[in-house]
This record gives C-alpha cells, structure tokens and sequence, in this order.
C-alpha cells in the first residue's frame, strides 16, 4: 500500500505523529492510501481514453450565442445523463467547439471513475479492418463495450458503407440503453440518413442514438474555438 507508507514517512518526518492517537493515524492512513489509489485510477482511465484535447467544464465557453449556454453545462455536469446511459449529440460547423466540450465531459467522467474512449471515426474504421483482417474483432467489440463512455468524433465525414455501418450498428445497439455515447458531426441530426450507405441500418442507428439523447447545436462565432485556442490561424 504506497500511499499509506510514503503518508506514513511523511508524518515520520514531520513529527506530526506524535500529536496523534492511534485511531487518528490509522484514520489518516487510511484516508491517504485511498486518495491515493483514486488518483492511480484518475490517471489510468484518462491515460487510456486517448483525449484528443485535455479539457475540463470550467474552460467551456457558455456564451448565448454560442447555443450552449451555463444552464447545459451545469446539467451535464452533475452527470445524470451516464448515471442513466443515455446519449449526447453535439452539431456544429468545423471550429465550434464539439471535440473540446466532449473531451472535456469524458474528463469529468474518468475522474468519476467512468472509463472512457474517444476515437474518430476514421480511427475507428481504420482499426475495425485491422482487426478484421487479424481475426481480433471480437477483442475489439469487448474492448469498446466495457467503456461507459464512448465518444465518436466526425461522424459523416468520411463515407460510411455498408461494412461500416454494419459495424457502428453493432456497438450502438450493444451500448444501447446501458451506457453512454457522445457523437460528434458536422452535419445536423436531420440529414445523418444521407451518411449512412444501408439505409436500413443507418435508420436503426439515428434511432437508438437519438431516442434519449441531449442534442446539442453549436453556432460559429465571430473566431473559431480553435483560433481562440491557437490551434489553427
């Protein structure tokens, strides 16, 4: 137990021990080492969500003419909509924010304990027919079911076929009403049909996604998100 010895050396070194009852430094002991281990798994579930931005809720911007405004982020916040597995949709032009306000509520949901996983879609593909062509796509599918949080970036942006939507069908509908995805698009929610190449399955996703999820619409301001954040001129 790491934390409760380098606490115990500590309070060793500082003579604060001596000030202490035995049941007040079996307490604090004991205290440490958990704090400890939570920041362990703090560390291991962010490391493993590979985040495309660090990013917190406090650094959101919640400017009204934005259309996400301090009312939402405070909702989200409290982490209500993972607690009952449902869904989140943000919409919005290139530079609006979409990626930073998810990585930001994947964040938040590792330091709740929640493992998480961000991928963009094109990545996601990408490792499907890697694990296809490995025999490992079963691996995969586990991997990607045990994540309460799952966060799909620019969904459209490269074509979905019918192998494609194959696969998004099938981890949608296993996540389905016991955990949570966040999608990201720059395409709004109404025209998501054109996406999708099988037109039957792309209904059947839009279906189970949106039946219980926040959707949210970014608007561009004057800069982008990213300018702001000199990520891009």
């Amino acid at each position: 137990m790491p934390g409760m010895q380098s606490a115990y050396e500590a309070l060793l070194q500082d003579k604060k021990s001596i000030k202490m009852s035995n049941d007040e430094m079996i307490a604090y002991l004991i205290d440490r080492e958990y704090e400890d281990r939570k920041e362990k798994k703090i560390y291991r579930l962010t490391k493993t969500a590979n985040f495309k931005i660090m990013a917190g809720l406090g650094e959101i911007d919640t400017s009204a003419s934005r259309g996400f405004n301090r009312q939402t982020l405070m909702r989200l916040s409290e982490m209500n909509w993972l607690k009952h597995a449902e869904n989140i949709i943000i919409t919005g032009a290139t530079g609006t924010g979409k990626t930073f306000i998810a990585n930001a509520l994947g964040h938040t949901a590792c330091i709740n304990g929640y493992p998480v996983s961000y991928f963009m879609m094109s990545k996601l593909l990408r490792k499907y027919k890697e694990a296809t062509v490995e025999q490992t796509v079963t691996k995969l599918f586990k991997t990607i079911e045990k994540k309460q949080v799952l966060i799909l970036d620019d969904l459209g942006l490269v074509p979905l076929d019918k192998s494609a939507c194959r696969l998004l069908y099938e981890i949608i509908d296993d996540r389905y009403s016991k955990s949570s995805t966040i999608v990201l698009s720059q395409i709004p929610v109404k025209l998501w049909s054109k996406v999708f190449e099988d037109k039957t399955l792309g209904d059947a996703i839009i279906d189970r996604l949106i039946h219980n999820a926040h959707q949210i619409e970014l608007k561009m301001e004057r800069e982008s998100k990213r300018a702001e954040r000199g990520v891009v001129k």
